[in-house]
């Protein structure tokens, strides 16, 4: 017996209809999404890591598991991650919650710059990192993030302010 509407009711009060299996959605694979695009190089005594790509926590961990991974690789303890493709805004949660996995997962063998656009850095990632005993800073200025991270100086925090 048909509806209005001109379509069968269901066998099953509970279960769905042969229409709504046939068009269930198509699962998508994450596993190609949970990833920046990456570049890695080798300077002069540093790794650069370059991130594209929008920001979600997956990505975060896996981006922070890819500066340890290279650092230890190369055994060189400064890297350099130039984030500046990675589009605005990162939520505040996503950034304290890598500020705090950051410093457990660096613990003060790894020296960090995170160059990113201006719309990104507030400072709150390296704020958290900073207290936990990470050497981490942000910075807008490639430069600048360079002439720290090559730098002999730990940047106290109450500096912070230059880093821009």
């Amino acid at each position: 017996m048909m509806n209005r509407c001109g379509f069968d009711p269901p066998l099953s009060r509970t279960g769905p209809t042969h229409r709504q299996y046939r068009h269930q959605r198509r699962r998508r694979s994450v596993t190609d999404t949970d990833e920046f695009l990456t570049v890695v190089a080798e300077g002069r005594g540093f790794v650069r890591i370059t991130l594209s790509g929008p920001s979600t926590p997956a990505r975060l961990r896996r981006g922070l598991e890819r500066v340890v991974a290279e650092s230890q690789s190369r055994a060189i303890a400064r890297v350099l991650v130039d984030a500046r493709e990675v589009p605005a805004p990162i939520p505040t949660i996503d950034k304290y919650d890598i500020g705090v996995a950051t410093a457990h997962a660096l613990s003060g063998r790894i020296k960090l710059a995170v160059v990113a656009s201006p719309e990104n850095v507030d400072h709150l990632f390296a704020t958290v990192a900073r207290g936990r005993g990470a050497m981490v800073l942000e910075f807008t200025d490639e430069t600048k993030a360079l002439s720290w991270l090559m730098g002999a100086d730990e940047t106290t925090p109450g500096s912070l302010g230059s880093t821009s």
